[in-house]
């Protein structure tokens, strides 16, 4: 057994009993179009609905302006009221490889993980004084403007954080419903939407007095309490005097989240990130370089968005209101007037924020709102429930609009941001790279900023929301409407015809025999096997009740005629698709006509994603102003039938960055929550005209042998329409159960039946009884993803085997590796245990002919994986103070780091792999002290053969065999071992075929070590760490000042494992184009992010999502 590191003294730590607080939940829905590419694992990230994916990139995988009021008088205790915000503010949240061939260019990997185990966050803060001249305007009087001379552009804002009152729904009422079906959304327990609160928010002023609010433009009333908007263009200097008339106690700042930097010049030095007290000033100066900025060949749009906020503290402040929009154009495309980019009619910016007011800052200096009204919402711009005054957000036929769209918060924060009537061309999506891709929702990571280009035909009010259940049902809703006559169809096409039915169906996820079928035989679900909480069953005893493995649902189904009387029945070879509803296939310029007859119980639509619609043919119900006539789309009521007419416009179709064919999703939409859980869910197939094999016969694409559709979904049956007559029919008890109130709502709060009811599937089948897919070497398979739940069902796919072409390339055709059978699984760590697994099979075709011309090359590695007892802090808590708000933070670093009533402390006995310079495995290879707990970099070329000597020297864990996994793309060239056991070695060889290498939009392609097993701690022990270390721990971080380093990213974790990694103070480019703005990261998913390191002094790296921050995913580099 080897330690890792020097042993610490006592820290003298307080010792407090606490309470646990767990994690918040949120509902979330996810789509996508996927090409396999190559031979060896690769995980897309998922998100919410639908986007197309090609398999190949190891990336695939975040108003009126209300009037100042006077500051109430502050609690007794406001430092008490602040310590409750902070306690509030935070739940529990959840190695690269490359080259660098620059010489300036250094590469540092990094692993982002929460191994296992909650603790409570809480509000923390940063702040790093580089020192600040006092800016005197031109001389100490009133002034307007900061001139810094004829050679530096830029604008000047005078920007004062202020007290406000704030009401989320000024009408007091759900407006986007009537009261019947507003009465299903409200929070057990409250009986008022919206409520006034005690905000702060980032105001403009006329000039340096800060004595005139200026007024707020028309086209930005639909800011709400969001702060003044900044314009810049490239090469620009922004000018800020900011003042701070918050309440004493409450010191903040203003801050860019990355991209644009300080800047020093024309005899003046900026502030930098140092809190500014209250009555305090500062003068801040701020460049945008081009990484900021739409640049480069492949730029789809001239300007995009990033935020500012305060540092200070990033929890107790976002929730407090402070947050900002900067928009960037591009250098020479701005208008002069006003700044807007001259490609565009109108700019828009929303940030959606899951905003809990128990962790405002301001909760201790205002009046309580009454007590039926909720401290969480889910808010659009600071409105809930279609509040926002709908004129602000009124547009017309023909307009170019663009997008602006933002998240800020914690982990319950993953949005997905889609809008009906109308399609966008989406660019700057941090970690899926849609530039140039046709969507109508895509997903948001807190921190990160995207922008979207949409042009406008269909007119009419339509839903604007988050897709996420959770989020919608809360309140994340508001409407923009569309005035005009609509646009023009274009005429021909082909009317495609399909017949419908929504009925209910008798469901196995584990089939006829409820079997365990992922082994090399079948295994009989029983007590005791993996897995059996979530089918066993049907029992009735109390709360121990079980449903079992079959369930009633309610299922589109596809019918050969009007006269619904013969079902279409699917070929062997689609008997995969499960409980997906039919597959409509269409190409551009057609027509798509659904005849949808209601056979079910309960109400049904069909609302559908990507194509294009009038009013009448929405299938969303929600009070848009429309008559009677084009409501009934709405609700289908039982045994009624309803005609859905959609275009398949060139919008519907692929983008011109998009494969030649593109899945959108239909669902029902009267009560989305429930009817999607219940079953009622299909998908859309648009090929484009010209590579369909016969654009009116035969709609399917040429360019790949087969198309599949896999939906993920962790499936809560609780929350589905058939929930309660599930209850009434699947327990035997002839509904004794369902017939008492108290017994149900006792049933559906326990735990152990609430995790029961969870079934993670894949097309409806769990433990890999998905029927087996079969390929042949060389087939080229495209798949289209989906996804439909909660914030559980944050996915990442992994193949197994082939590997994803998803977005950076134009190829997306996959080369399957020779030979084997694969697993199709989510590698979210819970879904892999808990079902969320398929199999598929790879044929070997002999006539092959080897794609990637070996290089001779053979690069050998020892590994050894043995015990290490661990240390996540060495010295503590360790943060500096400059660059943190201690008051908060450390206050709260003991729940993680020292022993408690519920706390193990930091120290722990941990597995990890360690590479050596031989198989004698005595001599160590040095790593740089930053690696911690994260395994050997392994460095490759394409055509080399990879070999690993693997020692699993696990001694005290000998019932625990390990294995080693690659990612990105190799193919298996040896008796690779299944598992090793404590004591044994393994020798492991691989070929690095041209698909792992990077691909022509790739920056660099990281491979990953994978350990074969894992463990399982308490949630109090939750480790929220940047390569096993907390609270800036992590050793080693020193950077020239002026020079590049590439930061090699990777998560590994489980739901809510999701992380915005914040690099402090520099100027930051994610992707090849400079489009993204945070490497937003999902579990298993592997980033790179160039930073370019300009301002010296010790910074911050840290993950912007608020409880991972606060909870100690902190890290400091010096740049010097």
């Amino acid at each position: 057994m080897q330690t890792d590191q020097p042993s610490v003294a006592a820290r003298g730590w307080r010792k407090f009993p606490y309470s646990l607080q767990e994690a918040q939940t949120a509902n979330r829905h996810s789509g996508s179009a996927t090409t396999m590419y190559g031979s060896a694992p690769a995980a897309p990230a998922l998100r919410p609905d639908h986007v197309d994916v090609q398999m190949n990139s190891a990336d695939v995988e975040a108003a009126a302006t209300s009037s100042s009021q006077p500051s109430p008088s502050p609690p007794s205790s406001p430092k008490k009221g602040l310590e409750s915000a902070r306690s509030s503010a935070a739940g529990g949240a959840g190695a690269g490889a490359s080259k660098g061939s620059s010489r300036s260019l250094k590469w540092i990997a990094v692993a982002v993980f929460v191994a296992v185990a909650v603790g409570v966050g809480v509000g923390v803060g940063v702040g790093v004084g580089i020192g600040g001249k006092k800016d005197k305007g031109g001389g100490s009087g009133l002034y307007s403007a900061i001139d810094l001379g004829a050679a530096v552009a830029g604008r000047t804002y005078f920007i004062a954080a202020d007290q406000i009152s704030w009401d989320y729904a000024p009408s007091g009422r759900n407006l986007c419903y009537d009261d019947r079906m507003a009465a299903m959304f409200l929070t057990p327990g409250f009986t008022r939407v919206g409520g006034t609160f005690t905000k702060a928010q980032y105001r403009e002023y006329t000039d340096s007095s800060f004595k005139t609010l200026k007024p707020r433009p028309a086209e930005w009333q639909h800011l709400g309490n969001l702060g003044p908007l900044i314009r810049a263009a490239v090469g620009d200097v922004v000018r800020i005097v900011f003042k701070n008339n918050l309440p004493s106690g409450v010191a903040v700042n203003m801050v860019p989240n990355g991209g644009i930097v300080a800047w020093d010049g024309a005899g003046r030095t900026s502030a930098r990130v140092q809190p500014v007290p209250p009555g305090g000033a500062a003068t801040y100066l701020w460049v945008v370089p081009p990484e900021a900025g739409p640049a480069g060949p492949d730029a789809t749009v001239t300007s995009r968005l990033w935020l500012y906020g305060s540092s200070v503290d990033p929890s107790l402040h976002d929730n407090a209101g402070l947050v900002g929009p900067i928009i960037v154009t591009g250098a020479g495309v701005a208008k002069a007037a006003d700044g807007r980019p001259s490609d565009v009619d109108r700019e828009l910016v929303v940030m959606f924020q899951s905003v809990n007011e128990r962790s405002s800052a301001m909760l201790p200096y205002g009046k309580a709102p009454p007590s039926d009204v909720s401290y969480t919402k889910m808010a659009m711009n600071g409105y809930v429930w279609c509040n926002m005054p709908h004129d602000y957000l009124t547009l017309a036929v023909g307009e170019r609009v663009r997008w602006h769209l933002a998240s800020v918060g914690s982990s319950d924060s993953l949005h997905n941001y889609h809008w009906h009537g109308h399609t966008v061309e989406a660019v700057a999506i941090v970690r899926l790279q849609l530039n140039g891709h046709h969507v109508d929702q895509f997903t948001g990571i807190p921190g990160a900023a995207y922008s979207v280009n949409m042009e406008l035909d269909e007119p009419g009010a339509w839903m604007f929301h988050c897709h996420v259940n959770f989020h919608m049902d809360g309140g994340m809703v508001n409407l923009y409407t569309v005035k005009g006559n609509p646009a023009p169809l274009p005429s021909g096409g082909t009317e495609r015809v399909y017949y419908v039915a929504a009925e209910e169906v008798e469901w196995s996820y584990t089939g006829p025999n409820n079997t365990e079928m992922c082994g090399d035989s079948p295994v009989p679900f029983s007590e005791g096997i993996d897995g059996s909480q979530f089918v066993n069953g049907p029992l009735a005893d109390g709360v121990d009740s079980r449903l079992g493995y079959k369930l009633t649902k309610t299922l589109f189904v596809e019918y050969t005629n009007s006269s619904f009387s013969v079902k279409k029945e699917r070929s062997p070879e689609d008997s995969y698709l499960g409980f997906v509803g039919p597959i409509f296939k269409a190409v551009v310029g057609d027509t798509i006509k659904v005849i949808l007859l209601n056979r079910a119980n309960i109400n049904v639509s069909m609302h559908p994603h990507g194509v294009r619609y009038n009013k009448a043919s929405e299938g969303t119900l929600y009070e848009d102003g429309t008559a009677a006539n084009q409501k009934l789309d709405d609700v289908v009521q039982p045994n009624q039938k309803y005609e859905y007419v959609w275009q398949v416009t060139e919008r519907s179709g692929p983008g011109p960055r998009d494969p030649s064919s593109l899945l959108w999703m239909y669902h029902s939409h009267v009560d989305e929550t429930a009817d999607t859980y219940a079953g009622l869910a299909g998908a859309i197939i648009v090929t484009d005209s010209a590579k369909a094999v016969n654009p009116v016969s035969d709609p399917r694409p040429t360019d790949v042998d087969r198309e599949l559709v896999i939906f993920f979904a962790v499936t809560n049956e609780i929350k589905s329409s058939n929930f309660m007559a599930n209850l009434r029919t699947r327990l035997g008890d002839d509904g004794a159960l369902a017939a008492d109130d108290d017994a149900v709502k006792d049933l559906i709060a326990d735990p152990g039946f609430m995790e029961h009811m969870l079934k993670h599937g894949i097309n409806g089948f769990m433990y890999c009884n998905m029927p087996k897919l079969t390929f042949t070497q060389g087939d080229k398979v495209r798949l289209h993803v989906m996804v439909l739940g909660t914030l559980e069902d944050m996915h990442t796919p992994n193949m197994g085997g082939p590997r994803f072409d998803y977005n950076a390339q134009h190829t997306d055709s996959i080369q399957i590796s020779p030979g084997g059978m694969y697993e199709l699984q989510c590698r979210v760590a819970d879904h892999v245990m808990s079902g969320m697994r398929a199999k598929y099979e790879v044929l070997q075709n002999p006539a092959l002919v080897e794609a990637t011309t070996p290089t001779g090359t053979t690069r050998k590695y020892y590994i050894q994986a043995e015990p290490v007892d661990w240390d996540y802090a060495p010295n503590g808590y360790k943060c500096n103070k400059n660059l943190v708000d201690e008051s908060g933070l450390k206050f709260n670093a003991y729940k993680y780091l020292e022993k408690g009533w519920y706390t193990v402390g930091s120290r722990y006995r941990k597995a990890v792999f360690r590479a050596y310079t031989d198989e004698s495995f005595t001599v160590r290879n040095a790593t740089p002290a930053y690696y911690g707990t994260m395994g050997p970099t392994i460095v490759v070329e394409v055509g080399d053969i990879l070999e690993i000597h693997l020692r699993n020297n696990l001694t005290d864990l000998a019932n625990y065999p390990i294995n080693i996994q690659m990612g990105g793309g190799l193919v298996v060239r040896g008796d690779n071992c299944q598992e090793v056991a404590a004591g044994e070695m393994c020798v492991y060889r691989w070929l690095v075929p041209v698909s792992a290498g990077p691909g022509p939009a790739s920056q660099i392609n990281e491979t990953d070590l994978d350990a074969g097993t894992s463990a399982v701690y308490h949630e109090g022990n939750r480790k929220h760490s940047i390569n096993g270390f907390l609270y800036c721990n992590l050793p080693g971080l020193n950077i020239p000042a002026g020079a590049t380093v590439r930061w090699l990213l990777v998560a590994y974790g489980t739901e809510g494992d999701f992380h915005s990694p914040y690099f402090m103070g520099q100027v930051t480019k994610v992707d090849v184009n400079g489009f993204s703005t945070l490497a937003s990261l999902m579990p298993s998913i592997a980033r790179a992010a160039d930073m370019r390191a300009v301002d010296k002094g010790t910074w911050l790296l840290s993950c912007a999502v608020h409880d991972h921050y606060v909870a100690g995913m902190l890290a400091e580099f010096t740049v010097a």
